[in-house]
């Protein structure tokens, strides 16, 4: 509410565009789910993208708002603002119907790594369609703990977002698999139950310590991975 508060002040309305470069932090989370409560259409993007794709980028969508990692001057935007400034806004409320379900919800571009990226057009309806069919064949449980160490600019790392809240979950999150001793702690400190990853990333975390790692009690009673689009027992992935 804080923050769909603050872009309804910045002149947001139905169908804006707001543009989210950003890492996986809480800040992305308010930003993506104010923008849908106003009834906007959000575009995550890497934040790590070349400045010339970020400002086609911009040119192709128009966004009313541009969030970055920091905050900047743009010649035609005035100024990208810093994503990081949406965590620890003043209470605000605002009055919305909230999006409508055939609304465009948002648009989420390919990597571009075969020509220009394209953006697919997902409506609210196409979102909670898909979230609610995952989670129907996972059988996540109401208050269950998830690890997500993947990019949430990305559609696989944005579905388990969606996935997670719809169905009352907690999702913690990870900044990728770099550092797999903040996943592995992540698992041990908060009980939990589900690991989402790519298999490059689930690779790494295998052949680098789930025979060296310490590893207590509390990762054998984790119930579900999600490896790409495909769930598995931890152990088929200990039979990779």
């Amino acid at each position: 509410q804080a923050v769909a508060s603050e872009f309804a002040r910045a002149g947001v309305v139905e169908g804006d565009r707001i543009l989210l470069l950003g890492k996986s932090t809480p800040a992305f989370v308010y930003g993506y789910y104010a923008t849908h409560w106003l009834g906007a259409v959000a575009v995550p993007f890497d934040p790590q993208a070349p400045l010339s794709r970020r400002d086609e980028l911009i040119e192709r969508t128009q966004p009313k708002l541009v969030f970055g990692a920091v905050e900047e001057p743009h010649p035609r935007l005035g100024r990208i603002r810093a994503l990081q400034q949406l965590c620890g806004l003043p209470a605000g409320a605002v009055a919305a119907a909230g999006p409508a379900l055939d609304g465009l919800a948002d648009v989420i571009f390919t990597t571009g790594t075969t020509g220009r990226p394209k953006g697919v057009r997902l409506t609210q309806r196409n979102i909670a369609t898909a979230a609610g069919h995952i989670n129907a064949v996972i059988r996540c449980r109401e208050g269950d703990v998830e690890v997500l160490p993947l990019p949430l600019f990305a559609a696989f790392g944005l579905g388990r977002l969606r996935c997670g809240l719809l169905g009352g979950r907690t999702l913690v999150l990870v900044e990728g698999f770099r550092l797999p001793g903040e996943i592995f702690g992540a698992i041990d400190k908060h009980g939990t139950v589900g690991l989402s990853g790519v298999p490059a990333g689930f690779a790494v975390l295998l052949r680098l310590f789930l025979v060296a790692f310490p590893l207590d009690a509390q990762m054998w009673s984790m119930v579900f991975a999600v490896l790409a689009a495909v769930t598995m027992t931890i152990g088929n992935l200990l039979a990779l």
